[in-house]
């Protein structure tokens, strides 16, 4: 029995051709790709190059590109599932492009080989196509391209694209190097024909040139402090005439502010006086066709300060067991002579030193061992331990970097007036008999009670030979006491141990002495009250000389009732 024949040099053939085409498949498909990828590298490096997009921007430029070259990969790869996988389609395939359609039985063949075949007819006709394409496939080979570019074109033109890469390369080095960083989104920049060379911000080097590889570094300033800006700039042609220096918040709104040229005739050194800051902010510089990365400013507040006093007034005006007078939020505080003030200061941050000028001494405050926001005052300062005058100091603070407060915080401490008692005193009349007993009305008020109460007695003698009496009388002793104190009272005074004659004067002054503890109290006075020693006669005269007065009084007022008067 004959062998079955086998249709192996088809296979061969068909194998050799299928490696062929893939061989021109994927340098087709590579050449599109790589122009795209060529071309979407240049679009991107000239947006990046052009605008010079921040970090957020550009990650969403990039982001744009990728999703372009993501979707022509999607369209190569659908393309690429067109080619056959199959013998059967690939020989139909070239049939078509050879024109076989009608007349090939290479399907057919290829079809008979399959272990179900003997069912399909006479077992003849399979034998006889089998060795058909056997004879075919072994004298005359497949022919016919089922890719029309040639190997050799796709190499030439990858090999262009490459020789394009490499120019690239060659051309501009520094820029697609500062462009690979950039797209792995580091904070660098682009050469212009204006360059930076040096920027310093508050006394701190922020750049240089000489270490470009390096972003901007934070500059840290402290709250409303004066600031300045130094630019040094290198220009490859002719250097910039204007320069801007921009500040970006964290809102994004940005405020333009005009860099000074130092030297109007170079434009190489600029200088910008800062603004007062009061929260961190972003900068850029524009200098020509320089745009600088973006830096910060970050601010961070300065101490703030409160100063607390403890006030301890005179024993004398405090019932025993009473408490000091605690107050804060206050630069300046009044107190009585005497008083004793504990200062005290408390800052919104740690500080690494505090101290007081006083006199142009400068006395160091000393920590609280347990708030570290708090610093006190020596308990021995002599001014504050005993008030006796009206100062004001100074409080200067420095925070652990070394900042000061540009201003300190001044202090005041004023006396408060203790006064003298208020002392009044009145009489019914002036003009007395030598026996009587007149009747001296008075008030006595003082803020804090009262030592003592007298009288200052004065008589001028009408006869010659008797001397003039001064003396002072002592009352009132059940009527001293502590604290606020009014005293509304009447004194008699006795004239019948003085043998008074007509004609004598007496003079009464009364006088309190307040209570002021270890302290010398202060005397307070009425007005002199004058009396006139006269006898009955004399008295009745005045008692007639007013009643006349009285009377003419009256009729004066009647008159004007009247309308009779002028």
């Amino acid at each position: 029995m004959n062998e079955p024949m086998t249709l192996q040099p088809l296979y061969d053939q068909l194998a050799l051709l299928r490696k062929q085409i893939w061989k021109q498949v994927w340098l087709t498909r590579l050449l599109p790709l790589a122009s795209a990828a060529l071309v979407l590298f240049f679009c991107l490096f000239l947006v990046d190059w052009t605008i010079e997009p921040g970090r957020v921007s550009r990650l969403i430029w990039i982001g744009v590109f990728l999703a372009i070259g993501l979707v022509i990969g999607i369209r190569q790869w659908v393309t690429w599932q067109r080619y056959p996988s199959k013998n059967e389609e690939l020989i139909l395939q070239l049939e078509k492009a050879n024109g076989m359609l009608e007349e090939s039985d290479l399907v057919a063949a290829l079809q008979f080989q399959r272990s179900a075949s003997p069912a399909w007819g006479s077992p003849f006709l399979q034998a006889a196509v089998v060795e058909y394409v056997q004879d075919v496939a072994e004298h005359e080979p497949l022919q016919g391209p089922v890719i029309q570019r040639s190997p050799r074109s796709s190499r030439f033109a990858l090999g262009g694209i490459l020789l394009g890469w490499l120019l690239l390369l060659i051309w501009i080095p520094q820029l697609l190097g500062i462009f690979a960083q950039r797209l792995f989104l580091q904070e660098v920049t682009y050469p212009r024909q204006v360059q930076l060379e040096r920027l310093t911000i508050a006394g701190t080097e922020v750049y240089s040139a000489a270490r470009s590889d390096q972003p901007f570094q934070p500059i840290v300033l402290s709250e409303n402090s004066a600031w300045e800006m130094l630019v040094e700039l290198k220009a490859s042609s002719q250097v910039p005439q204007a320069g801007n220096l921009i500040l970006i918040d964290e809102s994004g709104v940005e405020e333009t502010f005009p860099l000074k040229p130092i030297s109007a005739s170079s434009g190489i050194q600029w200088r910008f006086e800062g603004i007062p800051l009061d929260r961190s902010t972003d900068y850029v510089l524009q200098l020509g066709d320089l745009a600088s990365p973006r830096g910060t400013l970050e601010v961070l507040p300065l101490p703030r300060v409160d100063l607390l006093f403890t006030i301890e007034p005179p024993d004398y005006t405090q019932p025993e067991g009473s408490k000091p007078l605690l107050l804060s939020g206050r630069r300046q505080v009044e107190v009585l002579e005497g008083s004793k003030v504990a200062l005290a200061l408390k800052a919104s941050k740690p500080l690494a030193a505090a101290w007081l000028v006083l006199d142009e001494s400068e006395i160091p405050l000393l920590p609280d061992p347990h708030l570290s926001t708090v610093w006190r005052l020596p308990e021995e300062v002599p001014a504050f331990a005993e008030v006796r005058k009206e100062f004001r100091f100074e409080i200067r603070v420095e925070d652990p970097r070394g900042w000061l407060l540009p201003e300190p915080v001044f202090g005041t401490i004023r006396l408060r007036q203790d006064y003298s008692p208020r002392v009044s005193a009145t009489r019914v009349t002036r003009e007395i008999l030598p026996q009587a007993k007149p009747s001296i009305e008075f008030e006595v008020t003082d803020d804090f009670g009262l030592a003592m109460l007298e009288w200052k007695q004065r008589i001028q003698f009408a006869d010659p030979s008797r001397e003039t009496l001064e003396r002072r009388i002592p009352f009132g002793s059940d009527l001293v006491t502590d604290g606020p104190l009014r005293i509304e009272a009447a004194y008699t005074l006795s004239l019948e141990s003085l043998s008074l004659s007509k004609g004598d004067e007496i003079e009464m002054m009364l006088l309190a002495k307040d209570e002021r503890g270890r302290f010398d109290g202060k005397w307070g006075k009425s007005e002199k009250l004058r009396f006139l020693v006269t006898d009955e006669r004399g008295l009745h005269a005045t008692i007639t000389e007013v009643d006349q007065e009285t009377a003419r009084q009256l009729d004066e007022l009647i008159d004007r009732q009247l309308g009779k008067g002028n």
